[in-house]
This record gives C-alpha cells, sequence and structure tokens, in this order.
C-alpha cells in the first residue's frame, strides 16, 4: 500500500474525529446547560415552593415540580449517555471499508463501517454507516467482485471493487489491510492472540461471514444455532441483539429482550457487550428464577447447581435410584408422558376441594367438578379455571349480602349498646367483608397449589400413571421412581431440580401463566442443558414472541440429559417455525487444545480451530501428594508468560473449596462458588459446571482422573475454556485420558 493512500486514510480519519468532536462538544454544551437549569429548579423549588403539605393547593404544585423535576433528570441522563457515546466511537470510529459501485450509478461510493452511524452536521452525509445497515452485510459475506445484498425495496446489486480493514486507536491509524472474503486473517489472529478480559467483548469488527448469517437472519421465529466450543454462539446472541434492536428501533427496546443465561457470573461476564455497541443491556435471568417469578411460586426448589454438586459428588451405589430417576425425567418419554397427562386432565381426574366456611360448605368440590367437566369443558384448561373464579367469585358476592343480614341481625339483638344503626350496619358489612376475603384467598391458594398436587397425584395414582404411560418407554425401575418421587415431595423438603422443571410445565398448562407480551424476543444461551418441558414451558410463556437458540450438544455438562434433545426441538416449536443453522468453525482455543479436547470427547471432526498453532496441552501424571505443587508450578509458569487469566477447574465445587484452601496466600485465588455474581481475572478456583459461557487465558484441571467415562462432555467443555494453555493433572489414571490415547 503506497504512501498517498496512507495519506488518504490518515487524513480521513483525522476529518471523522474532527466531526465527532464537534458532536461531542456539542452535546457536552447541552449536558452541561441541562444540569444548570436542573440546579435552579431545585433551589427555586428548595426556596419558593411551600414545605407544608396539608395544603391541597400545596400538594398540586409540589406534584407538578416533582414532575418537572423527574422530566430534567431523565433529559439530562439522555445527554449524558449521547456523550459516553461518542466517547465510545472515537476510541475505533470505524474498522473497515468497502467501495461499492451500485449498478446504474456512475461511481462508486467509499462506504466506512463502524459500531455507529456518523453523519458530517451539515448535510447530514454518511462519514461511517452503523455495521447492522444492510449493505454493511457485503463487508462480512463478499470479496471484490459482484455483489448484491437486500433491502426492504428488494435485493441491490452492484460491484465491491475495494475491501479493507484498520487498526485504529483513537486518531491514530495504526494498520490497514486490503482482504478477501474473509475478514482479513492478519486482525482475526491478532485479536485471537489477546488475552482474556474480566468482559466478553464485541466481535463486530471480526464478524466471519457464517457469524454474519446467522446475526442477520430473521426469516423464522424459531432460529437455533449449533456450533462447537468457541465458534462465538454467545457473540453471536449479543450481535443479533444489537440487530434486532437496530432493525426493529421503532417498536422494540432493550426491555422488550430476555436472555437466558446459565448463570450469575456469566450475566456479568457478557454485560459489556451491548453498551460497547450503543446499546442497552437486555433483561438476563435464569430459566429457574425467571419461572418462579412468572409462576409465583414459594416452595423451595433445588437450583441446577446444588442439584450438578449431588449428582457428581453422589456415591457409585447410593445413587443408581436417584440417577434412573433424573434420566427418566429428563427423557422424551418423561416428556410425552406430562403432555399426555395434561391432556387426561381435560377429560377428568382434577382434584377440586369443597370451599367451606366453618365447616359448611360454601362451593362443594363435585359442584366445581361438574362445571370444569361440563359447561366449561369447551376451553382449555387456564380458561376454565377462570371462568371458574368468576363463578366462585359470584357465589361468594350473594354468601357476603347474606351474611352481611345474618351479623347484622345478631348485632342488632344484643341487650347492651354497641353503636348506632349505621355503625351496626357498617359493622356487618366490615365483617362479611373479611369472611368473604379469607373464602377467596381460600379458594385461589387452593388453584395454585394444583400443579404440585396433580403432579404427586400422576406418580401416586396408580389407574392415572397406567392411562398416560401406555405404550411408552419406561424403565424397569419405574415404580421405585414412582415411589421415591411421592416420598420426597409429601416430605416437604426442597423440591429436587429434576421435579421443577415439570411443576414449572404444569403451571403453565394447567393454571396458566401471565403471558409475557411486552417480551419480543427470548434468547436461550446454553441450549443443550435444557429439556423439552423448559422449551415447551418456554413457549408457552411467550406464546408470539421470537426465539434465538444457542448450543452444543458436545458441551452437555449434565451426564444425564439426552444429547438428541437439542435437534427435535420443531416437535415444540412447530416444524415450520424453525430453522436450524450450524457453526463449524472454533476462533477460542488453539489448535492443540481443541484437537485434545475432541481427542477426549472420541468424537473426530467436532470443529475447525481458527487459532493459529500454540503450545501442546500438558499432561502431568501425580499422586495425591504432589497434586498443589504441580498446580502451583503450572500457576507461576503460565503468569510468566504473560497469562491474565488462569482458571483452576475443579470438578465439583466440594473440591474447588479444597483446592483454595490448599493455596498459598501470595498466589491471590479466587473461589467462584454458585452464589457469585461477577466475573474475576486473575487466578479463580471454580467448579465445573460454572465455567459455561466462560473462557481463560490458562485453565488447569487438577484432577482429571474422577471424571467419570458418562461425563467426557463435561469434561470436554472444562478443556474448551482454555485459550492458549492447558494443563491436565492426573493422580489416577484417568478414564478419559485413557479412552483419548486408544
Amino acid at each position: 500500500m503506497d504512501e498517498r493512500q496512507w495519506t488518504e486514510e490518515q487524513n480521513y480519519l483525522h476529518h471523522v474525529q474532527d466531526v465527532l468532536d464537534k458532536l461531542r462538544h456539542t452535546a457536552e454544551q447541552a449536558t452541561d446547560r441541562r444540569m444548570r437549569e436542573l440546579l435552579e429548579h431545585r433551589r427555586y423549588m428548595w426556596e419558593n415552593v411551600a414545605h407544608d403539605a396539608a395544603n391541597e393547593e400545596t400538594r398540586i404544585l409540589q406534584a407538578q415540580h416533582v414532575s418537572d423535576l423527574a422530566s430534567q433528570e431523565r433529559e439530562h441522563e439522555v445527554l449524558q449517555n449521547v456523550v459516553r457515546q461518542y466517547e465510545r466511537i472515537q476510541r475505533n470510529p470505524y474498522f473497515g471499508r468497502m467501495d461499492f459501485h451500485e449498478q446504474g450509478q456512475q461511481t462508486a461510493e467509499k462506504i466506512y463501517i463502524g459500531i455507529a452511524t456518523v453523519r458530517e452536521p451539515e448535510d447530514l452525509s454518511l462519514l461511517v454507516y452503523d455495521w447492522r445497515a444492510p449493505i454493511c452485510s457485503l463487508y462480512y459475506d463478499f470479496s471484490p467482485g459482484a455483489v448484491e445484498y437486500n433491502t426492504p425495496e428488494g435485493p441491490v446489486s452492484g460491484t465491491m471493487t475495494l475491501k479493507r480493514q484498520y487498526m485504529i486507536s483513537g486518531r491514530t491509524l495504526e494498520a490497514m489491510f486490503d482482504t478477501d472474503v474473509r475478514i482479513g486473517d492478519e486482525i482475526l489472529q491478532t485479536m485471537l492472540a489477546k488475552h482474556a478480559d474480566d468482559k466478553m467483548s464485541s466481535i463486530v469488527t471480526s464478524i466471519q461471514k457464517e457469524q454474519n448469517r446467522a446475526i442477520r437472519n430473521l426469516n423464522h421465529r424459531v432460529f437455533i444455532v449449533q456450533g462447537p466450543a468457541g465458534s462465538g454462539k454467545t457473540s453471536i446472541a449479543l450481535q443479533r441483539v444489537a440487530y434486532l434492536l437496530y432493525i426493529h428501533r421503532h417498536h422494540v427496546t432493550a426491555d422488550n429482550i430476555l436472555l437466558f443465561a446459565p448463570n450469575n457470573i456469566f450475566q456479568d461476564y457478557v454485560s459489556n457487550v451491548l453498551p460497547e455497541l450503543g446499546e442497552s443491556n437486555v433483561l438476563q435471568d435464569t430459566f429457574q428464577d425467571y419461572v418462579r417469578g412468572v409462576f409465583d411460586i414459594d416452595a423451595p426448589f433445588e437450583d441446577f447447581y446444588t442439584h450438578m454438586e449431588g449428582i457428581l459428588t453422589a456415591d457409585e451405589g447410593s445413587s443408581n435410584d436417584k440417577a434412573a430417576a433424573i434420566a427418566f425425567k429428563f427423557s422424551h418419554s418423561f416428556y410425552e408422558c406430562m403432555r399426555r397427562y395434561v391432556a387426561y386432565l381435560g377429560e377428568q381426574g382434577m382434584p377440586f376441594e369443597d370451599l367451606a366456611y366453618r365447616g359448611r360448605p360454601i362451593v362443594r368440590a363435585q359442584r366445581m367438578t361438574e362445571l370444569f367437566y361440563g359447561p366449561l369443558k369447551r376451553y382449555n384448561l387456564p380458561a376454565r379455571f377462570q371462568h371458574l373464579t368468576s363463578y366462585v367469585d359470584r357465589v361468594l358476592h350473594k354468601v357476603e349480602e347474606k351474611l352481611q343480614q345474618r351479623f347484622e341481625q345478631k348485632l342488632l339483638a344484643k341487650n347492651n349498646y354497641i353503636g348506632t344503626d349505621e355503625e351496626i350496619h357498617q359493622m356487618s358489612c366490615s365483617k362479611a367483608a373479611k369472611v368473604v376475603r379469607e373464602l377467596k384467598s381460600a379458594f385461589r391458594r387452593q388453584i395454585r397449589s394444583l400443579p404440585m398436587r396433580l403432579y404427586v397425584q400422576l406418580f401416586e395414582n396408580a389407574y392415572t400413571w397406567s392411562a398416560v404411560t401406555q405404550g411408552l418407554t419406561c424403565p424397569n425401575d419405574v415404580h421405585q421412581i414412582r415411589n421415591i418421587t411421592v416420598e420426597t415431595l409429601r416430605s416437604g423438603k426442597t423440591i429436587p431440580y429434576e421435579d421443577t422443571v415439570p411443576l414449572a410445565y404444569l403451571y403453565s398448562t394447567v393454571v396458566g401463566p401471565a403471558v409475557k407480551k411486552d417480551i419480543r424476543h427470548v434468547l436461550v444461551d446454553e441450549a443443550q442443558d435444557y429439556t423439552w418441558l423448559q422449551y415447551e414451558t418456554m413457549r408457552r410463556i411467550f406464546p408470539r414472541s421470537g426465539f434465538t437458540i444457542l448450543g452444543d450438544m458436545h458441551q452437555s455438562i449434565h451426564p444425564y440429559m439426552n444429547r438428541d434433545e437439542f435437534h427435535g426441538l420443531g416437535e415444540v416449536f412447530g416444524e415450520g417455525e424453525v430453522a436450524f443453522f450450524r457453526l463449524t468453525k472454533s476462533y477460542r482455543s488453539t489448535r492443540e487444545i481443541m484437537q485434545f479436547a475432541q481427542s477426549v470427547l472420541g468424537e473426530p471432526d467436532v470443529s475447525e480451530p481458527i487459532r493459529t498453532s500454540g503450545e501442546a496441552p500438558a499432561v502431568v501424571r501425580a499422586d495425591a501428594d504432589t497434586v498443589r505443587e504441580a498446580v502451583l508450578e503450572h500457576i507461576r509458569r503460565y503468569q510468566a508468560a504473560g497469562d491474565v487469566s488462569i482458571a483452576i477447574i475443579c470438578r465439583t465445587a466440594a473440591r474447588a473449596q479444597s483446592m483454595w484452601n490448599a493455596l498459598p496466600p501470595d498466589v491471590q485465588a479466587v473461589l467462584f462458588t454458585k452464589d457469585d455474581r461477577a466475573f474475576r481475572t486473575g487466578v479463580v478456583v471454580v467448579p465445573s459446571y460454572l465455567t459455561k459461557g466462560l473462557e481463560f487465558d490458562a485453565v488447569i484441571v487438577p484432577d482429571a482422573a474422577d471424571y467419570k467415562v458418562n461425563e467426557k462432555r463435561l469434561f470436554y467443555t472444562v478443556c474448551t475454556r482454555a485459550l492458549h494453555h492447558l494443563t491436565v493433572i492426573d493422580c489416577g489414571g484417568a478414564e478419559l485420558l485413557r479412552e483419548a490415547e486408544r
């Protein structure tokens, strides 16, 4: 590239930065002006508005001023955000350029691409295009030559005559490359070789063609992305959010998008991506916490992490019954069993109870059953309960009138004076209303408790069980599974994780959720660790929402999860609603780390590593007494190599606690637990099942011998958290490593 081109590009960068300087300065002036007005308004209010709220006019005046202040504060916050956005853009105003000669036009247009649009203040001409603009898809999808992109008005054809990448820091042009169809190897490999940060960053400057197709696909309501470890699935999810917010900016906000994350640490880890792109963070939650809030469930539920810890620490002999129950309740057969059970309940089996006052039935269970399976049968189950509630309310309204009359007669008949006739009337009304409120509460509690009672009934009632499981494949010890389930649920203890999902499903199908119309799109990350019942529950909570579902069955960390579950979601959402997209490249780990992890998995060609070669994983043979020294040796070695983030990933939380206790204070290691909400760099000790979606410069696995063969996908997931270095310590003849060596 000659000196003239370099000078032209440097001058263009300076011009863009000059424009941004002016725009930022204007925004700063507006922010300062709004702050002065806000302070002046506060001073005026303090000095001139009466503080005695006893007077009605004063209260109205105070409310008006408070409203004005709130409006001014919101405007000030908006202006501050504009200033921050300009500061963010100026750090790297654009990262790419393409020259596009549209068919029928005289000349080619130079299109610079960045994280946000930049215009000339005078004529509003575009200096930098937002990467999400339709025309910018050419940059990610094509090499120079004939190209075409889609717009709302139809396809636009032309020729790309130049494609260029930049490395920019502020006003300095550090490097630029003319490149081909892929984002150039020079910049991509530079980015991949970086050390891990304390937060995930956006990939907008290095989006690859296959990733761009996934980000911009809006043709199906349910879009499923399957990709290996390090293929950028989480990054794609967040860039896709930014793209949705851009395309639908007039009627979709960040508050209309929900991300189901695997844990709280992950939520913190990805919290910078959308703000980097100028968007607000979307709603984030774990599936279990969200469902409990939607259905207002007070029952003590076992969380996923406690559940995993229990599975991984269970004794070989005592875990058989538990393992069989978990495997069955995660299976497709049980999914079909629950669907049949809901259909069965539409015909019979709803266990109503009398609604009584002082032992006298007000609304009999038999009457509720007659209505439920008679006149109301034409409705779905949640609608039946709404109509049944209206019926009970009408009955109780009449009961309230009769009770009021009875109470009033008794009060009037008393010999001693207790008040005027009007006061006695009010007392009787209040007493009758209280009784009816308690009856209404009792009825609603009965309805809210139905999912739990129905779930117990399914396992406890032999006739019901036989009716709904006829023809289904059930385990040989299903009778024992049924007994254990009933015993556990009736004990009043914490509800096991494997039972929380079917309970949530019953809430959504029987009682019915408050449909979340405000959520327009749902993203499910680490989708391989969800069951069909969970997806069915999501579909019912968000019946009109779009879904982006991202996962990799090779990273299914649960040893009893059916690995085929992820591939049959058309049965849940409808075949015509679902599109399936496969990623094949891995950008995280070095080629050597990926090859080692795949050998343990025993399924070759899982992914195509893109990163250049690095150091081969170290397999260290040690005994129980020398594991600590081996861990310390590799921590210091990796720190000397410049690794910022080093994870000691233990199979269980108990083992992580023990390892953390064994490390000397000078290591300054941090222990991650299920209750942590912040991701931190440095040396961390973390249980295996809390590492989903995270990445580290180096990973040390101190207990490779503890992983069982049916946990090979968990082990694969642990190994593929490493970017640059991986050490596996075997102090007992690790079975998985023997499998890999065969």
